[in-house]
């Protein structure tokens, strides 16, 4: 049965509505649970929205209109599914909090929604059996959708571990990292989440394979054709003078758009990388008044492709051109498809065995189509990946399949070569031609595509010795890339390893710092604390464990209802008859009476649970069965053992003080490579001099030997305070003009003296400095929205004393829901982030903040109450 029929048989709409309810169920526990366990401060309201919201994409999914009303799936007796081509229903929507994180698909399709109903539905009739998912492709673009075949395929094994809900997952086994992008349109940047890294793959793989059975060409040893030369034939073409005049032109358009000499609605990134793609092609994409020239790789491949037709022309044997690009149109404009055509007719291949897969407008002309190729009526047939990739067969005479252009996404080169490299192919030996033109972005492309399938083939056959890779994710040509392309210089590949080696060891020392900054605080704040709050558990468990001494019965009594009882039978029933008048709401408690001088009582909890509280010095509970003797002996075995849980308790203690004498010792450790990041750093300002690279917005100042540097707040037109800053003969860093320029305003913050600084300035929001501990500080703007104060943005950071420089540790920013860590960023953020501050702090000057409240520390000779003084 085809999808689309498959998809007309929908499921009862009783079963559709108690689905939804299940789910919303699920995900407002998740919600609760994970605000209990992680402390997040989320208040009713928000949650109440989030629930809203999913409400909505629930009731928009159920509300579509089906095409027919048929009988319903239920009613069928299906017992088991074989589903081909799985991957057509990867965008089953995963609920998150986590909001504008690529990688992470925000898109639900219907048909996706209802196969996964439709699996669990069969799951549950064979507990857990019955659903068997056929697919080449299981990852595609990112992946993140392994999650979608696990929750559809073995959610039982989801819910055990805990990681049912896409926000577990993801924090068990993705990294989200935050960079500033250039925006599709060009017009400047944006801070983008990205679900981009993946670790603990050996676990997530071993839980994969419960469901999955792996197999691979090498694996199978399928009787499909073997290459001809052993492996895929790369045929490269020098770039040709237009193309080179062309590639010089991107760079420097490339240029304008970085320094933002041109408006994003005349060019931009996007568009420039579609043109470098179009261009490594043939140049007449790009401008059509162009002349042929022959040594375009179209014209290449045209050739190539005749050459084999005419070898081939006794057994009529057929080939496939792969393009995305340049599809005809129908309006007379160049095209690739055109073009190829010219070329392959003067090389004298006839016209009428030349097709177009786009000819083929209905399924019936189609399956003609494809019936012709199989015959050898028709040998060349060009199409794109999407319309010729999947659920093709014409395999018989196919002796070779050109590449063209280079697909996106790994899955889409296995599925053009999956059309050659197919049992039912009659010849023992083909070829597959990948065609790369040089020095324009193919290389780039081709690299890329190489290194994703390279991931996803060590992570699906479990080959992968690797704890992490990066996600699988779309590539778009960016600045350094130009200019790589724009000029020939071996330089240029050193600068990126440089870049690539420094951009390695700055996460390393972020991680470092992070880590010291977070062992900081554990040793200041955490440990302390839990310190202080387990002395006290054990002082009244001690205690409870001395009533318990004292008060235990030798013969069993218990009071239930203030009436006495010496027989465990008859306090099982009176205490079940007792029960009864617990409520029915959560929250609800009903006392019960006392045993061994603890009092004891019912608490009504989630679900219509019910927990057995013992109430002493402190709470202990359990579960109340329904077994009435046993519910006597798990209030006898609760008080029996508070000991063994007080024991418990001082081995947690001893663990805490171990705890944190390690991490006094560990937060005195230096960063390793120290010395080594700073030669790599030496080395990348030397050449990004010599290529004319920029890296921040600030120049890189060479100040005298011994120089002094002044600083003056201007903003009222009179000389203010001035921060003098003594420097030896290095040069400013851009961590150093960050703390100079924010020394002008908030001296008092750097120099130790306040703690709080709040600033105004009409028509601006305020701005507020403050000390939040761990060695870190914290600068935002506030706002109120619905009567929550909001940060637009706020920045963390550290202050380094010794070489008077600022260094960023978080970015958040509340009206999108925007919050990173440094440590876990990419160098290019940390930069742009460093560069955004500075800016920052120009206009805080410009704008003319002055300080409206500062709280200092008190001296040793005041009280301890904090000082705060208005200006």
């Amino acid at each position: 049965m085809g999808h689309s029929s498959f998809e007309l048989i929908g499921l009862s709409r009783e079963r559709q509505l108690a689905a939804m309810e299940a789910e919303l169920e699920a995900i407002t526990e998740a919600i609760a649970e994970q605000k209990f366990r992680d402390g997040k401060d989320w208040t009713l309201k928000q949650m109440e929205i989030f629930k809203a919201n999913l409400q909505f994409r629930y009731d928009r999914l159920f509300k579509a209109e089906k095409k027919d009303n048929v009988v319903n799936f239920e009613e069928l007796g299906v017992d088991a599914l074989f589903v081909d081509e799985a991957h057509a229903y990867k965008n089953n929507f995963s609920y998150t909090k986590m909001r504008n994180v690529a990688g992470i698909t925000g898109v639900s399709s219907q048909r996706a929604m209802d196969m996964h109903q439709k699996c669990q539905y069969i799951n549950e009739l064979n507990n857990g059996r019955g659903v068997v998912y056929l697919t080449g492709t299981p990852i595609s673009n990112t992946m993140a959708e392994l999650y979608v075949l696990q929750k559809t395929l073995q959610p039982k094994a989801l819910e055990d571990r805990g990681l049912l809900m896409f926000d577990s997952w993801a924090s068990t086994y993705g990294v989200i990292e935050s960079s500033l992008e250039i925006k599709p349109e060009g017009s400047g940047y944006q801070m983008k989440n990205r679900f981009a890294k993946f670790h603990n793959l050996p676990e997530l793989m071993n839980m994969f394979l419960m469901i999955a059975d792996i197999k691979t060409a090498d694996m199978l040893d399928l009787p499909t054709p073997k290459l001809k030369t052993g492996a895929v034939q790369v045929i490269k073409t020098e770039i040709t003078p237009e193309q080179k005049r062309i590639v010089m032109e991107l760079g420097e358009r490339a240029e304008k758009i970085r320094n933002g000499e041109v408006d994003s609605s005349e060019d931009n990134f996007l568009k420039l990388t579609l043109e470098a793609r179009l261009l490594s092609t043939d140049p007449r994409a790009i401008d059509p008044d162009l002349p042929d020239d022959p040594n375009t790789k179209l014209n290449v491949c045209a050739r190539k492709t005749a050459e084999i037709y005419h070898e081939t022309a006794e057994k009529r044997l057929t080939q496939l051109i792969f393009c995305d690009q340049g599809t005809p149109k129908g309006d007379g404009s160049f095209n690739f498809y055109e073009a190829t055509k010219e070329v392959l007719i003067a090389q004298g291949v006839k016209p009428e065995e030349i097709a177009f897969i786009h000819d083929a407008r209905t399924d019936v002309q189609r399956e003609q189509l494809f019936e012709k190729v199989r015959t050898g009526e028709i040998r060349i047939l060009m199409g794109s990946t999407s319309k010729m990739g999947t659920g093709m067969n014409v395999q018989n005479k196919l002796i070779a399949i050109h590449h063209l252009d280079v697909p996106w996404r790994p899955s889409d080169l296995i599925q053009r070569n999956g059309r050659i490299l197919r049992q039912g192919n009659d010849n023992p030996e083909i070829s597959i031609f990948n065609y790369i033109t040089e020095q324009t972005f193919d290389a780039y492309l081709w690299q890329i595509l190489e290194q994703k399938q390279r991931y996803i083939s060590q992570i699906m056959t479990g080959r992968s010795t690797l704890r992490s890779c990066e996600d699988v994710d779309s590539t778009m040509l960016q600045y350094a890339e130009f200019k790589a392309l724009a000029v020939s210089d071996l330089r240029i590949k050193e600068k990126m390893e440089t870049d690539n080696e420094i951009s390695r060891m700055t996460v390393l020392k972020s991680s470092w710092q992070s880590q010291r900054n977070s062992l900081q605080y554990d040793i200041s704040k955490r440990y302390p604390y839990e310190i202080s709050g387990t002395e006290k558990k054990i002082v009244k468990m001690t205690a409870d464990v001395e009533t318990y001494r004292q008060n235990k019965p030798v013969e069993f009594q218990m009071v239930i209802d203030e009436r006495n009882h010496d027989e465990r039978t008859k306090a099982a029933e009176h205490f079940m008859v007792r029960a009864r008048k617990l409520g029915r709401e959560v929250g609800d408690t009903l006392d019960m009476g006392s045993y061994a001088g603890f009092s004891v009582s019912l608490q009504r909890g989630m679900m219509s649970s019910i927990r057995i509280v013992l109430d002493g010095q402190r709470s202990y509970a359990t579960d109340m069965g329904e077994s009435a003797l046993g519910n006597i002996t798990r209030i006898e075995n609760l008080a029996d053992h508070i000991a063994g849980d007080l024991e418990v308790s001082k081995g947690e203690l001893a663990d805490l003080h171990r705890q944190l004498e390690a991490a006094k010792l560990e937060s005195q450790k230096p960063f390793h490579s120290e010395e080594k990041l700073a030669q790599l750093q030496r080395k990348k300002v030397e050449l990004d001099l010599a290529l004319e690279f920029k890296d921040s917005a600030d120049e890189i100042i060479e100040p005298d030997e011994d120089s002094t540097e002044e600083l003056e707040d201007e903003t009222n037109g009179e000389e203010s305070n001035s921060v003098t800053i003594q420097l030896s003969s290095t040069r400013f860093t851009l961590e150093q003009k960050l703390y100079q320029k924010l020394a002008v305003f908030a001296g008092p913050i750097l120099d130790g003296e306040a703690y709080y600084m709040k600033l105004k300035s009409d028509g601006f929001e305020d701005l507020v400095l403050e000390a939040i501990g761990g060695g870190e500080y914290s600068i935002a703007h506030y706002y109120t929205q619905n009567g929550d104060a909001m940060r637009d943005p706020e920045i963390t950071f550290t202050i380094d004393k010794q070489n008077l420089s600022i260094h960023p540790t978080s970015f958040l920013q509340d009206d999108i829901g925007l919050f990173y860590e440094t440590a876990q960023a990419k160098l290019s953020m940390v930069q742009d982030l460093k560069d955004f501050m500075s800016q920052w702090f120009t206009n805080i000057v410009n704008q003319g903040f002055e300080p409206e409240r500062v709280s200092v520390y008190a001296s040793e000779s005041e009280t301890e109450e904090e000082n705060e003084f208005e200006r």
